[in-house]
């Protein structure tokens, strides 16, 4: 899913990525329908603690052009803020 991160942080070992849906199908959508009014937000939550969800939050990390730098994971989520990139719709945390 194309996304436009707006904020990204850590806490208690879960990252959690806040981000506008960009996806070729959400914009087909607004045009259809007109709706300009309010972007579809999406949160992302990824546990760390889950080994293969860790490799996968690394590896992604690891191939964003803004993370070059960064030391720490904290670091590398604060950079990735105002970029627009793919994430796996897996990790959508759907409100209640």
């Amino acid at each position: 899913m194309t996304v436009e991160i707006t904020s990204a942080y850590l806490k208690d070992g879960v990252a959690y990525i806040e981000a506008v849906d960009c996806s070729e199908e959400h914009l087909q959508w607004i045009e259809r329908t007109r709706d300009y009014d309010e972007p579809r937000e999406v949160n992302f939550a990824i546990d760390t603690h889950s080994k293969k969800n860790f490799w996968y939050l690394r590896n992604w990390l690891k191939s964003q052009k803004a993370t070059a730098g960064s030391k720490t994971y904290r670091e590398a989520l604060f950079s990735i803020c105002g970029t627009v990139t793919d994430l796996s719709s897996r990790y959508i945390a759907w409100a209640d």
